[in-house]
């Protein structure tokens, strides 16, 4: 005598049907029409179980869609954009994020670039080594105004980051500035001394 089952995964599956058919009802493109949004779902649910290996993905998925679905309100049935069941059971939460979402989340993640490249720039330690930035020692202040008290300090560059580095660039070129700039005044003070001698 043979005796007919029900799969577990089909009862399963008829749960998440019936969860997906109440969602689509709630959007613009279905309007309340019970028979089309369960034949909708029931197509979504099938290509998913499809798409997915293990049954973890699966409920994932079906989650995913369930959280995110009400983002393509007048999408799914549009007069301009259809999107077939096959389509939808694959789609992900940044594909189903509105226009609008997309852009706030766009000017969010430049906004951590701007921010992190501020903290690389600005950061005493190196960020590809580690090691203390040269650029970002104060050498006036450590020295405290050696040239008045008589002492000097032999810096320990050894340990200090030889990465290369825009601000560096910057540096150097101002350090050149300084060396022209003390040139030109050193020359000027020799042509007025040997000019007051003259005389």
């Amino acid at each position: 005598m043979a005796s007919s089952t029900s799969s577990p995964s089909g009862s399963r599956d008829e749960k998440i049907v019936r969860v997906l058919s109440t969602t689509f009802q709630r959007l613009d493109d279905f309007n309340g029409r019970a028979d089309e949004a369960t034949a909708y779902a029931t197509a979504v649910v099938a290509a998913a179980r499809a798409n997915n290996g293990t049954e973890e993905e699966f409920k994932d998925q079906v989650m995913c869609i369930v959280a995110n679905v009400r983002n393509l309100n007048g999408q799914i049935r549009g007069t301009e954009t259809q999107i077939a069941a096959a389509e939808l059971a694959v789609m992900d939460a940044n594909a189903m994020r509105t226009h609008q979402q997309k852009q706030k989340l766009a000017a969010l993640h430049r906004k951590r670039a701007r921010e992190q490249t501020s903290i690389d720039k600005t950061s005493l330690h190196c960020t590809k080594c580690g090691l203390v930035r040269r650029d970002r020692l104060n050498i006036n202040e450590l020295a405290l105004d050696s040239e008045e008290s008589g002492s000097h300090f032999d810096y320990n560059y050894d340990n200090v980051c030889t990465c290369s580095h825009s601000s560096e660039e910057e540096s150097d070129g101002s350090e050149e500035e300084q060396e022209a700039d003390d040139k030109r005044k050193s020359s000027k003070s020799s042509s007025t001394r040997s000019g007051s001698e003259s005389s």
